[in-house]
């Protein structure tokens, strides 16, 4: 299990004067089975406008994901990942006591959108996502190094359309997620701790959010990927 707190101060956005709390728990009942469950709970207390920050006590967020993974055979691993994020959206009262003009809420200066959403201490329903992922991961080792290919598939539900940037507040938006990736590690020791992959990614959405208003894109991504050792 692990606990841990953090304090942050950033002087970009999102700013957060508010402890963030994470959690984590793995259990292994068998060889071939470990599961996870990890909790994220934090508050964003502040609202930005015309430069000034506003402090908004209960702008809090919910983070949960539980996953399974599964080893079946020597060199195949399959995990099943379910997520969920809430969050209390904006307190009305803030914007309406500070004399915000909500007709310039969405300007280019400002990072939240013009409707406004109403929350209460206990209240975390407002804005919420929920996603489900299968991975597939198979590798080898030869003469040659490490080789390893990954498939993983996604499903995300944000029905409220406040967790993307490119979102329109109000609407409901589906994204799918496809990616097949692969691993080399090569056996030299001055490499034995670099691995590099290459990957090849499709999203899908049932609205236009990537480059010029288009509602699907396709992604080549290569990497090298140094790992430091105790």
């Amino acid at each position: 299990m692990v606990f841990g707190i953090a304090m942050t101060d950033n002087a970009l956005s999102p700013i957060n004067r508010y402890p963030t709390f994470e959690y984590i728990a793995s259990y292994k009942p068998f060889n071939f089975l470990k599961l996870h469950e990890g909790i994220v709970y934090g508050a964003e207390n502040f609202v930005i406008y015309d430069n000034n920050l506003y402090q908004d006590n209960l702008n809090k967020f919910f983070y949960n994901f539980i996953d399974a993974k599964y080893k079946f055979l020597k060199y195949w691993t399959a995990v099943l990942d379910y997520e969920v994020g809430l969050n209390g959206g904006i307190n009305k009262s803030i914007i309406y006591s500070s004399g915000i003009n909500t007709a310039e809420f969405n300007s280019s200066q400002n990072i939240y959108p013009s409707v406004l959403i109403s929350t209460s201490d206990s209240t975390f329903d407002k804005s919420r996502f929920s996603g489900i992922a299968f991975y597939l991961h198979h590798y080898y080792v030869s003469h040659y190094g490490r080789f390893s290919q990954t498939i993983r598939e996604a499903d995300v539900s944000d029905p409220q359309g406040m967790w993307e940037e490119e979102s329109v507040p109000g609407i409901a938006y589906r994204y799918f997620d496809s990616t097949f990736t692969l691993g080399y590690r090569p056996p030299a020791k001055i490499l034995k701790d670099v691995k590099f992959r290459l990957e090849f990614e499709n999203q899908i959405a049932n609205h236009p959010v990537y480059g010029d208003g288009n509602s699907f894109q396709d992604t080549v991504n290569a990497m090298a990927v140094y790992t430091f050792g105790n």
